[in-house]
């Protein structure tokens, strides 16, 4: 028996028959689909395309930006390797600074740093749990042939010259003497450096950062201080010359027939400094 072909219906975009749906279902798919020529659809795929990597490359733009934004919070130093200037000749020169300023300026007391805290700093670092602060100190303990390469004979004895300041006069510092002494101490500090890096303490370059020097004051945030009358107050951004001056290095023209100043020494005309 044959079967009969039905005719095709007159509008394609309405198809009636179940019958035919079953023989053949692709021929039932929804005719806007071909709407497009070979060539247009391939334009219209190549333009979805290049906006979804518009998209995509905005998204990753917008995420860089954002990540850069995010400012990245160092990690405050809470411990540091040092050495105590706890000699007796040191701490005679540092107590004769102490006691000079605090008698002659009592109003920058609260700035100089006591003689029995007196020390160089080698470097800071961050420990941030027991375990950590455990690791250091057997990392410190274990250094002696560390101390022994760098100073295989004799312990370095620094000698301190002269009296400075640095930022911006908000700390008054003086420095080792440089020779032989203070050569075996930087390398001894270098090599000290070396053994906690590889531990994983620090991280910095302690040859650019390693700057030898003795804090005497420290002008901490903002600070107002009383004169002598009680009333006056003046806020302190800076430590004035004539605090330090007295201790720094400098030639002098002084007089012999001028009466002698305060501290029991000649009147001074004027000075060159070291």
């Amino acid at each position: 028996m044959e079967e009969s072909i039905p005719k095709p219906a007159e509008n394609n975009n309405q198809i009636n028959s179940n019958s035919a749906e079953e023989e053949n279902p692709l021929a039932f798919i929804s005719s806007d689909y071909f709407l497009g020529s070979e060539p247009e659809l391939a334009s219209e795929n190549r333009k979805r395309k290049r906006k979804r990597r518009s998209r995509s490359l905005e998204k990753a733009n917008k995420l860089a930006k954002n990540e850069s934004s995010v400012k990245v919070k160092k990690t405050r130093p809470n411990y540091f390797l040092s050495v105590r200037l706890n000699s007796k000749g040191i701490q005679e020169k540092f107590n004769e600074f102490f006691n000079y300023v605090s008698k002659k300026f009592p109003e920058y007391n609260k700035m100089l740093i006591n003689p029995q805290q007196i020390h160089i700093t080698l470097f800071v670092l961050h420990l941030g749990n027991e375990d950590s602060i455990g690791n250091a100190k057997n990392c410190l303990l274990t250094s002696k042939d560390i101390m022994k390469d760098s100073c295989p004979n004799y312990k370095p004895s620094l000698h301190f010259q002269g009296i400075d300041v640095f930022n911006g006069g908000r700390v008054v510092y003086t420095t080792p003497k440089n020779n032989d002494d203070l050569v075996a101490f930087t390398k001894l500090t270098y090599a000290l450096h070396e053994k906690f890096q590889r531990e994983g303490f620090v991280n910095n370059d302690i040859k650019k950062e390693f700057k030898p020097h003795v804090t005497l004051m420290k002008l901490r945030r903002k600070t107002i201080i009383k004169h002598n009358d009680g009333k006056k107050k003046e806020v302190i951004k800076r430590i004035l010359p004539e605090v330090y001056e007295h201790f720094k290095e400098s030639v002098e023209l002084s007089s012999m027939l001028l009466p002698k100043g305060d501290d029991g020494y000649y009147a001074r005309l004027g000075n060159i400094e070291f």
